[in-house]
């Protein structure tokens, strides 16, 4: 995209690929798990990776106290804004009363957990691994690998990454593999055969055995309270037309 601003703040959250922007006298490079902001009023041009598929999602919002000195670009290594983000694009169009508080408030979080990640920066080379983790999901990984990206001996990589996140790196793959797909669940109507090897599991068998543990439900009952949530949503909707 060619030098344009906005007349509102814009988040953008890569969700697959890589991009990079130029943004007054900076230029960003941003992968899967990244997250930019944009204030207002500011020139910027983007532009994709030709190699890799490019997937974003985009928040423009009105802040008047959004701070001048934010980090413009950041890694969401816990996968929490990709998280806030994907709830609020999927009810962007509910109707309920005070729905606009309700959205106002997933916002709110948004912001409120990239302020937190941009005062206190994680483990870049945490941020690294897991980045590359969520952008080659549906690929085999291995420590090897793993250890390349984060530029350590597979021993000394090993324990750096548990020390850092209280977990060793072939669970924290799993870790980010079933939330992946736990976003898909809730997000989409992908049967659990399709979301697999999307994410990185040789089968639904063993996908919906994972989630079962980690979750303590199965994919039925996951996706059975979503959609009772909606219909609740639905009905109340309905009453409230009634009453006007």
């Amino acid at each position: 995209m060619d030098a344009h601003d906005h007349a509102s703040h814009e988040l953008i959250l890569v969700l697959r690929g890589a991009m990079t922007s130029r943004l007054k006298d900076a230029t960003l490079h941003a992968r899967a798990g990244s997250a930019m902001i944009y204030p207002a009023n500011h020139i910027h041009e983007e532009w994709s990776h030709n190699s890799e598929r490019l997937e974003t999602c985009f928040v423009s919002f009105s802040w008047p106290h959004l701070p001048e000195d934010i980090s413009c670009c950041l890694s969401d290594s816990m996968g929490r804004i990709q998280t806030l983000v994907s709830w609020l694009h999927h009810e962007r169009e509910s109707y309920f009363p005070d729905s606009h508080v309700f959205l106002n408030s997933i916002l709110q979080v948004v912001l409120a957990e990239y302020l937190r990640l941009a005062k206190h920066r994680g483990n870049d080379m945490v941020e690294r691994v897991r980045a590359y983790i969520r952008t080659h999901l549906d690929e085999p990984l291995c420590l090897d690998d793993l250890a390349a990206v984060g530029g350590m001996s597979r021993y000394h990589f090993t324990r750096t990454y548990r020390v850092q996140t209280g977990l060793t790196p072939m669970r924290d793959v799993c870790r980010i593999r079933l939330e992946a797909a736990r976003q898909l669940l809730l997000t989409t109507r992908m049967p659990l055969k399709t979301i697999a090897p999307q994410v990185g599991f040789a089968n639904e068998h063993h996908l919906s055995r994972m989630l079962k543990k980690r979750l303590a439900m199965s994919v039925r009952e996951l996706r059975g309270r979503a959609r009772n949530q909606s219909v609740s949503d639905t009905k109340q909707d309905l009453r409230s037309e009634t009453l006007l």
